[in-house]
């Protein structure tokens, strides 16, 4: 999803992905087109989680002790060549020479650079980011719970759901958001001040229908190794779900 949904990897070496494709017809004013596209991206992230979930099948987290522990096999030396560079050479263009640059041109600037103007920008997205965080991780621990708890197939359906965002790009996503927050504010005149596109509100439910999915696959992973036994005792023992 987070390849399906890239942006600047793919416009940046000049490939015309279907993301790219959706904000140039967005930005030329086609906005049918833009939707159409957007539409046929979801659809391919369905049919990927659809395939995912097919194939995964009924399969489970076990803990069982395997009958024969696993026997480390010690490589050759062309074997540990092929380690280090796999695990090294993705580290090197992805991470140090990347941060090289960045720590580079920081020294570069370092005289005129505007410190209290990027103190305070960076203070309002570590509150964004810590706030939109609590979110993300409530909502994913609720929902995971609460389908744990039911066993309700419309709240495993919600779940489903709410991995689309995820792959959605970013943009629509903030636009959709904006004409909730719009809507809200237009029918509520009390709520006016959430109309503003730069409102704290619209920005942490964008970040919340973004990121959702990043929480709760980890969520539901950890509950699958929970088994399910727990809720039958403890609903034998008069404990509701």
């Amino acid at each position: 999803m987070e390849a399906v949904n890239d942006f600047g990897v793919v416009t940046h070496f000049g490939l015309t992905p279907l993301t790219p494709g959706i904000f140039r017809a967005w930005n030329e004013g086609s906005l049918v087109s833009s939707m159409r596209l957007a539409m046929i991206l979801l659809l391919i992230v369905i049919v990927a989680l659809a395939l995912e979930r097919w194939q995964r099948g009924r399969k489970k987290y076990f803990t069982d002790t395997p009958d024969a522990p696993l026997c480390r096999v010690k490589p050759g030396m062309a074997g540990v060549i092929a380690a280090w560079l796999a695990c090294g050479i993705p580290l090197l263009l992805g991470f140090l020479i990347p941060a090289w640059r960045l720590v580079r041109w920081t020294l570069q600037s370092w005289d005129v650079m505007d410190w209290p103007t990027n103190l305070r920008a960076s203070g309002n997205s570590f509150m964004l980011a810590a706030g939109a965080t609590l979110l993300v991780v409530a909502g994913a621990v609720l929902v995971t719970a609460v389908h744990r708890a039911l066993r309700s197939r419309s709240l495993l359906l919600a779940r489903q759901i709410s991995v689309l965002g995820y792959a959605y790009p970013g943009a629509l996503v903030a636009v959709g958001t904006g004409a909730l927050v719009s809507t809200l504010a237009f029918d509520f005149p009390g709520w006016a001040s959430l109309a503003l596109s730069g409102s704290t509100f619209g920005l942490m439910f964008a970040y919340f229908i973004r990121f959702l999915a990043v929480a709760i696959q980890p969520a539901a992973a950890g509950f699958e190794r929970l088994p399910e036994s727990l809720h039958d005792a403890g609903r034998t023992l008069g404990a509701g779900p």
